[in-house]
């Protein structure tokens, strides 16, 4: 049917019998095409474009006609279609005219310029590169060059990175390019080409400035780029004039020049209605844009007829991140009038495609993704506002519920996905589900060709409520049209079928496995399954949530569900946190610093974070904490529930006495009333028990890295701090660098040992070497110990550099927590520094504990906003496989840490739980003594056992 159709289509065009052969038509076609794009009649344009299609199928010009036509379909926004079209054109292309030529580099620009709509960031950095090497070895003075830098700066202002795309585009300002075309049929050179390309980089300048604060610099380029596209003779650019005028007007709204934003915008909606039709993407956006002008002027009613259109219309598109941004705009708008639950479900749409944009920003760097989705955290903040007021209406229809899976969308993002991307690899062997997969993946293959079949058949209809005109039809003659439509029709119910078993299918694979199906399409943690399939029996769950003047706290347990209320908000929660850490952190410069912890705010910080949550909690209960922002940097145990007036008197008459901090022994600490584990984030907790590790046999008891040699070394002080040693040598050569040593490590090590028996191995001294580390087998190990240095990112980088490392090279060292193995001997070609990412691509573990018997191991105190800076290294070796780490929050007293790791261990010989197990150490080193300069001093201080955390389940 399709074939015999397809025959009368060709032997009917009007470009069939030229008289100049079929390539010589195909090329005219192609010409009239972008004529007629030039000119803006958009609608003449597909129907040429389908019709170039039409008479080159069987021929090798199909792939340009396809290249033609899915420039066509991006620029009239049916994304769906035009995906399809050009990943068909790209290798019939490049079959025909060579890798490095113009027409596969168009497809490329055109495929990136779609992927950029869809929010497919990661996908459109690597063909925009790869375009920009293709045209470097082709043409590197041409239009097209210019064209992908602004491709390249787009994606970069997108992710937040706006002094990257003017870097960018100040390389498309100094190039030099040559306007005439490359070769006789090319149709896209020219000087009207290369001035378009110029205005377009002047809005990409604005919108960068814009986004770096620059508004009246922005106002000048916006101005600046609309007066360039007014002078272009013939070749007009509809689509850019539109968001010029869009970004022109948002920016007056900014000010509160309504009026001027009001008759921008309106221009905007104008055009993109008379030149891209209603249901374009950009005529979506267009009228929320104008639709915010008119709310903000007052004009409600207008505004909604155009709010709620344009986000229907992009979220029918897909279109991710527009729909992020401007369903915010209408649940804002709508909570605004009260109308909570309509906001609601608009704010939920925004949060979907928010998760589905992070899911396709995979490949690119970790601070390019964070910085990116944290652009959107007024979305989820929101969101929560909303359900807040609705369960104030409504206190038992389980709002409040939603608002814990909702906060458990933005925790710790890019550890949750590493956890994933650990489940799903452990899916390879897994013949159920290779089936399930393949299946999966042949209904989408096959789906992508019924489409293109569709596509050659004429339009391929995308928008809900438009009609067709067929302007494409080749006859008015009533039979052929018949057959055409009736193959049309065939191919429809085929599409529909296929859609259909793919649903099945993907149903299939999400009640067989969730979590690879949570890669591809991230869901929240149900409230419900936590409970009945997560936490055990004598478990409750503390979930922390800053606000900016409130603090939610929930307290979960498996049969019940609790929100309480805070009333402090972020700032006020982070300067109480510094306040609390402050003498921990400065006791490396003097102990004496110590005293200025005050029981007063460790109790105060008890009565405003703890106190209104420990009523619903049993006594003896185990306490699984998630935190938010600063609150990943505070040991709850270190806080202090009862200060009576006596408590103060024994407290001032203990301090007069010896031992040295002694009077910090009879305060009474949350330590004592509960055994509390920390994790970075929900779906961690969820992804480490319902998708552990087999167990294994143990062939090892212990591995231990210990006492690294570094060069130019000398022995360590109490209380010394790498960082002081960094700092006083920063600049300097490697070999002029001074770390001080840790032989008591070794001393840690070997008593260790000592308690665990056989089966245990030492790298000691010279032979702590991080090559060794990343060539051990390590799969059944029960107990992975490192004694030595921790570096926080900030120390990552100064070292790198002190030792030589360029910080201008095109590798700039980034940070990121490490560990400091040994300097000294043959490296092998490592640099004895172990990070966080070289223990996620490196290291396969199954380790009951791994310790990190280090400094500052638990995360950085600056750098934990959503979890990610938290357990910088820890939530690396969870990747790894450990099921629980023993970290630290700051630089402790050395031979406190021996102590305490020791003691540790002889718990878990003896059979405790790790957190049993530290509980127990804690509790010793808090009732023991040392000499400092020949005075006793008391280690009941939270400074010596405070900061040594359990993190795991």
């Amino acid at each position: 049917m399709l074939l015999s159709s397809l025959c009368l289509m060709l032997a009917i065009s009007p470009y069939a019998n030229g008289g100049n052969g079929l390539g010589m038509q195909v090329s005219a076609m192609g010409a009239q095409v972008t004529q007629s794009m030039l000119i803006e009649d958009f609608a003449t344009a597909e129907t040429i474009a389908r019709d170039r299609v039409a008479i080159s199928l069987g021929t090798d010009h199909l792939g340009d006609g396809y290249r033609n036509l899915g420039a066509v379909l991006v620029g009239r926004g049916k994304w769906v279609e035009a995906e399809v079209v050009l990943r068909q054109a790209l290798p019939l292309v490049e079959r025909k005219h060579g890798v490095n030529n113009r027409q596969p580099i168009g497809v490329l620009k055109h495929l990136a310029k779609l992927m950029i709509q869809e929010g497919r960031y990661q996908e459109a950095q690597s063909l925009i590169a790869e375009g920009l090497r293709r045209q470097q070895a082709y043409a590197p003075d041409r239009v097209s060059m210019l064209q992908l830098y602004d491709l390249q700066a787009s994606v970069l202002h997108i992710l937040r990175q706006d002094n990257e795309a003017l870097a960018v585009l100040d390389k498309a300002d100094a190039l030099k390019v040559a306007a005439e075309p490359v070769d006789p049929h090319d149709n896209g050179s020219g000087p009207e080409w290369v001035a378009k390309a110029r205005a377009h980089s002047l809005f990409l300048r604005g919108q960068c400035q814009e986004g770096l604060g620059k508004t009246g610099e922005a106002e000048n380029l916006y101005q600046s780029a609309l007066a360039g596209y007014r002078q272009l003779q013939g070749a007009k650019d509809a689509n850019t004039s539109i968001q010029i005028l869009s970004a022109l007007g948002m920016l007056y709204l900014r000010e509160k020049r309504n009026q001027e934003a009001v008759s921008t915008l309106r221009q905007a909606r104008q055009m993109a209605e008379a030149v891209l039709g209603p249901y374009h993407p950009l005529t979506a956006r267009s009228g929320v844009n104008l639709a915010r002008a008119l709310e903000q002027s007052g004009q409600d009613a207008e505004a909604e007829s155009l709010y709620r259109p344009g986000v229907e219309q992009l979220s029918r598109l897909n279109a991710l991140n527009a729909l992020s941004q401007d369903g915010l705009l209408y649940g804002r708008f709508l909570a605004h009038r009260g109308r909570l639950e309509e906001a609601l479900k608009v704010y939920q749409l925004t949060l979907d495609a928010i998760d589905k944009q992070f899911a396709q920003t995979r490949g690119l760097e970790e601070s390019v993704r964070e910085s990116f989705v944290a652009h959107f955290n007024t979305n989820f903040v929101e969101t929560i506002q909303v359900l807040l007021r609705l369960h104030a209406q409504h206190p038992e229809a389980g709002y409040d519920r939603q608002i814990l899976e909702v906060i458990s969308r933005t925790q710790s993002r890019l550890f949750s996905e590493l956890l994933k991307q650990a489940d799903v690899a452990k899916l390879s062997n897994d013949r159920a589900f290779q089936i399930l997969h393949k299946q999966q993946q042949q209904l989408q293959n096959q789906l992508a060709e019924l489409r293109r079949e569709r596509t050659n058949t004429g339009a391929f209809n995308e928008s809900v409520g438009e009609t067709s005109s067929d302007a494409n039809d080749v006859s008015k003659d009533q039979q052929i049209q018949q057959r055409i439509n009736a193959n049309r029709k065939s191919l429809d119910d085929d599409i529909r079928q296929t859609q259909q078993q793919l649903t099945v299918v993907s149903q299939q694979l999400w009640q067989q496995f969730p979590r690879f199906m949570d890669m591809a399409e991230p869901k929240p943690v149900n409230i419900k399954d936590l409970q009945q399939h997560v936490l055990r029996r004598g478990e409750a769950l503390l979930t922390y949530f800053l606000m900016d003047k409130e603090t939610l706290a929930f307290v979960t347990t498996p049969d019940s569900f609790h929100l309480i209320r805070l009333p402090l908000g972020r700032d006020k929660v982070a300067a109480l946190v510094t306040a609390l850490r402050a003498p921990e952190e400065n006791a490396a410069d003097s102990l004496g610093s110590l005293k200025a912890l005050n029981p007063a705010l460790l109790h105060s910080a008890y009565q405003q974070l703890f106190q209104p949550l420990e009523g619903f909690l049993k006594p003896g209960t185990r306490l699984l904490s998630i935190g938010d922002g600063p609150l990943h940097t505070l040991p709850l145990e270190m806080l202090v529930t009862q200060w009576t007036e006596q408590d103060q008197q024994q407290f001032a008459a203990a301090r007069q006495q010896s031992p040295l901090l002694g009077e910090y022994a009879g305060l009474h600490y949350l330590a004592d009333r509960f055994q509390i584990a920390y994790l970075p984030s929900l779906s961690a907790l969820v992804s480490m028990r319902q998708y552990r590790k087999p167990r294994v046999q143990y062939a090892q008891q212990l591995v231990s890295f210990a006492d690294p040699v570094f060069e130019q070394s000398e022995p360590s002080s109490p209380g010394s701090l790498l960082g002081q040693s960094i700092a006083r040598n920063y600049g300097k050569s490697k070999v002029g660098l001074k770390i001080p040593r840790l032989p008591e490590t070794a001393v840690e090590a070997q008593g260790i040992a000592n308690i665990l028996g056989d089966r245990n191995t030492l790298y000691l001294e010279g032979n702590a070497q991080e090559y060794t580390l990343k060539h051990l087998d390590l799969t059944s190990t029960r107990y992975l110990h490192f004694a030595t240095h921790g570096l926080l990112g900030g120390e990552f980088v100064m070292l790198k550099e002190a030792m030589g490392e360029d910080a201008s090279s095109a590798n700039k060292v980034r940070p990121e927590p490490a560990l400091l193995l040994s300097l000294t001997g043959n490296l092998h070609g490592e640099d004895g520094l172990l990070t966080m990412h070289e223990v996620v691509e490196n290291l396969n573990l199954n380790a009951e504990l791994v310790v990190l018997s280090a400094c500052n191991t638990a995360g950085e105190h600056d750098a934990a906003h959503s979890g990610e800076g938290f357990a910088g290294l820890a939530r690396a070796f969870m990747y790894a496989g450990a099921q629980g780490l023993l970290v630290s929050h700051w630089s402790v007293e050395s031979q406190a840490t021996q102590e305490l790791m020791v003691a540790t261990f002889s718990k878990l010989k003896s059979g405790s739980s790790p957190t049993s197990a530290i509980e127990a150490a804690r509790r010793e080193l808090k009732q023991s003594q040392f000499l400092s300069g020949g005075q006793a001093m008391s280690r009941a201080h939270p400074f010596f056992w405070a900061p040594f955390v359990y993190v795991g389940d």
